[in-house]
């Protein structure tokens, strides 16, 4: 449901921002199920745990730039990716713009 602007990022990295698509306003969060995460605590003790949409750590992990835990796999709910097509064409007068897009 979300694609980035160029197909040149990693899963990981666009799970990291919380990326946005380019033809959506769905974040990619949206298309997560379930993930495994490792983290690490104060008393430097490794877990690897599973986390789902209900869990807290989800919405921490999911946009936290790496802070909370590193993503080691990810289910996501994927659909077939379309081509677009792009229309493009010049407007001589501003007052125009509305019109258009109207």
């Amino acid at each position: 449901r979300t694609m980035q602007s160029y197909c040149t990022f990693s899963v990981g990295g666009s799970l990291s921002v919380n990326a946005h698509g380019i033809t959506t306003d769905h974040c990619f969060a949206e298309s997560v199920v379930a993930f495994r995460v490792v983290t690490v605590d104060e008393a430097h003790n490794v877990a690897v745990q599973t986390c789902t949409p209900v869990d807290e750590l989800f919405g921490l992990v999911l946009g936290g730039y790496g802070l909370f835990g590193i993503i080691v796999d990810v289910t996501l709910r994927v659909a077939d990716n379309a081509q677009l097509e792009m229309d493009a064409f010049m407007m001589e007068d501003p007052a125009e713009f509305e019109r258009v897009y109207e």
